[in-house]
């Protein structure tokens, strides 16, 4: 791999590899894709598209347009401070939320306490939580899209920061857990829920299709945001790759 390829390599690190690495998909070869990125081979036709590289390309080209206005869009995981997630990393990030968002940063940080006591009184320091993603891109967004981790194609509340993914982590091991099939990752996904509705959010879990065990947001859709018809060229791609992509 050459060295501009593993430039655009963005390490999330921690967790499953799915969300691990995001890879610009047309610097890799066939191998490299399916080294990197699990769960390429499924759909792979979409991936090695023209029109895939087509709409990463207008994505790339309007972060670019929205950069010149003074709007950046940024990719913060969990760790982004740190390579492990730890206190410190974690807590800055809650203080960047309340910073943009006091009502909604206030409410994720409420959460997180809540279940970080409820983790420790239950579990006796084997699990915690932390957040895991913040913000993403919608470049990134779409390579979420394209293997089948997010079915939002290009702008949803990660976007703007108006929602966090708070996932489960084993103190022991080291290591974050998706696994439903653990009573205690399961039942600290369920535990969220509890929490986000008690204080007005909104889970993943809720949701019919397309289940999102770690995620919470703000209520409402993407156009009750504040300026969203500012962030409409980004809005209207979601229709328009899902109607052109699958």
């Amino acid at each position: 791999m050459d060295k501009e390829t593993k430039n655009i390599l963005i390490l999330l690190g921690g967790g499953i590899a799915t969300f691990g690495i995001l890879i610009l998909l047309d610097k890799l070869t066939k191998k490299e894709k399916e080294i990197i990125l699990p769960g390429y081979r499924i759909g792979k036709e979409i991936k090695e598209s023209d029109i895939t590289k087509k709409f990463y390309s207008e994505l790339e080209k309007l972060e670019e347009e929205f950069k010149n206005k003074g709007i950046v869009f940024e990719n913060i995981p969990g760790n982004l401070f740190k390579r492990n997630p730890r206190d410190e990393a974690h807590k800055a990030i809650i203080r960047r939320i309340k910073k943009e968002y006091p009502d909604f940063g206030s409410k994720v940080e409420s959460i997180i306490s809540e279940l970080k006591k409820y983790a420790r009184d239950k579990y006796k320091g084997e699990w915690t939580v932390y957040i895991f993603e913040w913000k993403r891109k919608p470049t990134t967004q779409f390579l979420y899209y394209l293997n089948r981790v997010a079915n939002i194609p290009a702008f949803g509340f990660h976007t703007v920061g108006l929602a966090v993914d708070i996932v489960p982590f084993n103190n022991i091991h080291k290591r974050w857990s998706w696994d439903l099939k653990n009573n205690a990752v399961n039942d600290l996904f369920n535990k969220l829920g509890e929490l986000a509705r008690k204080h007005g959010l909104v889970w993943g879990g809720d949701w019919k299709t397309f289940k999102d065990y770690p995620h919470i947001q703000v209520g409402g859709t993407i156009l009750n945001i504040k300026d969203a018809s500012v962030y409409m060229p980004l809005i209207e791609m979601n229709d328009t790759i899902k109607s052109q992509v699958g």
